[in-house]
């Protein structure tokens, strides 16, 4: 049921300061009246008129009410008068010529009522990601802003203890963001679970996503069925607190998880170890660039790399700058989700970028003709018309590798699309050796 806006919830509300729980005025003050139809009935004729009237019972406009009242519980809703004092039960219905009036308390409003006392449905935020006990939003309207408080205290629920707001975009090296409490505890240590594995996030200093659990999977399972052996490992270059490293490390293959940012290996430790996986998950905190650098031509714990995780969107192509003038011996998969901002020639736009980073950006001068003002391999760096004007050079690179496969996500923003590429470079193809005259 859209119910309509309260004046007297909408003065409390707007200036809400942060609430741990529900307080008294709040729930004296954010309550909607309704007027419904009360029906007496004896014990046995419930049932059969419940199962007669189901469109018209009022748990159908209000589903945290119930159907059925004793006479003392009705009325503590009821605030017209009431029939004589009875033994029977009351079934409440709700119909346009209702002739009781009942006033249905804050608790048993749903989040949505709770909300449209205050604003209408189209300032109404639909969804929050959940992480353990957190709830995360990202409010922007200024009505939304305007109660962001009351909006938080309606998200508290037997689940949810904490709830916050993102006020900036990720903008730092460790992608996280900065947020501000807005009703509950400012507890941000959560527990929650992905892809079957428990992990232990603080919130407020590591990068965690819960949406992103279907495209882990799906990497996941892709490594998985690669069937590595015993004298392989997977090199996670920004595994954050393990969310690919745990699942793995369990379907017993051996991963080496870094990430530059301590507190992510600090949790990354605790959810190697609460997984019961150390055997298969070494855990490190150094520079990932470095790293890749050493393993494409040392074996780690003499074992081979055969799949590399890059996952940092803005920078992971620029992780392949790790080949230059290393001489690799191995042949690693790499699995790199990262930005583009092509729709149509994104396979294009990655075939570019990823030829820029292993082998400089003198090709890209040389064979395509195109002056780039900086070295970065980001979304930003090539232009639609650039790339299709090289098109045909474009394809003929992509011969080189031994694997190039690349899927849009998901939309990220505006003009802007998450991508998955699988690459694999042929170290026996002189091209990606030949050298040209680097910038």
């Amino acid at each position: 049921m859209n119910i309509q806006v309260n004046p007297l919830c909408v003065k409390l509300c707007e200036s809400l300061p942060v609430l741990s729980s529900v307080s008294a005025e709040v729930k004296q003050i954010c309550t909607y009246s309704v007027k419904v139809n009360i029906i007496e009935l004896a014990p046995s004729e419930i049932g059969s008129f419940l199962s007669s009237h189901q469109s018209e019972l009022i748990k159908v406009q209000f589903p945290l009410l119930s159907n059925v009242y004793t006479y003392q519980a009705l009325t503590e809703l009821s605030t017209s008068p009431l029939p004589l004092q009875s033994q029977n039960k009351f079934v409440i219905t709700y119909t346009q010529d209702g002739q009781h009036q009942i006033t249905v308390p804050y608790v048993n409003l749903t989040r949505q009522q709770q909300l449209q006392l205050v604003m209408d449905n189209n300032n109404i935020p639909l969804s929050y990601e959940q992480i353990g006990h957190i709830a995360h939003y990202n409010l922007r309207t200024p009505v939304q802003l305007q109660f962001k408080n009351y909006i938080g205290l309606c998200t508290i629920s037997k689940t949810i203890s904490t709830v916050i707001n993102k006020t900036e975009s990720i903008s730092n090296t460790f992608r996280t963001f900065p947020f501000e409490l807005l009703a509950g505890a400012p507890n941000y240590i959560a527990t929650t679970t992905q892809n079957g594995y428990k992990f232990v996030i603080d919130f407020e200093n590591v990068y965690w996503n819960s949406r992103l659990e279907e495209e882990h999977k799906q990497l996941l399972n892709r490594i998985i069925e690669s069937n590595l052996n015993k004298n392989e490992f997977v090199f996670d270059a920004t595994g954050g607190v393990g969310p690919f490293a745990v699942p793995l490390g369990a379907n017993k293959i051996h991963v080496l998880c870094n990430d530059l940012n301590e507190k992510s290996v600090e949790f990354m430790k605790i959810n190697v170890n609460n997984n019961k996986v150390e055997q298969y998950v070494t855990c490190c905190n150094q520079d990932s660039f470095v790293l890749l650098k050493e393993i494409l031509t040392t074996p780690f714990n003499n074992k081979q790399v055969k799949a590399v995780i890059l996952n940092l969107p803005e920078l992971s192509v620029d992780f392949l700058k790790a080949y230059r003038n290393t001489g690799s011996v191995f042949e690693p998969k790499f699995y790199i989700e990262t930005f583009t901002r092509q729709k149509e020639l994104f396979k294009e736009d990655i075939i570019a970028r990823i030829v820029a980073a292993r082998k400089g950006f003198g090709i890209i001068h040389i064979d395509l003709g195109i002056e780039c003002e900086n070295e970065e391999c980001g979304c930003d760096q090539f232009k639609t018309e650039q790339l299709k004007t090289n098109i045909s050079t474009l394809r003929e690179w992509e011969g080189h590798f031994k694997c190039m496969d690349v899927r849009v996500v998901r939309d990220v923003g505006t003009f802007k699309w998450m991508v998955c590429a699988e690459v694999q470079f042929d170290e026996k193809d002189a091209f990606w050796h030949q050298r040209r005259d680097l910038k």
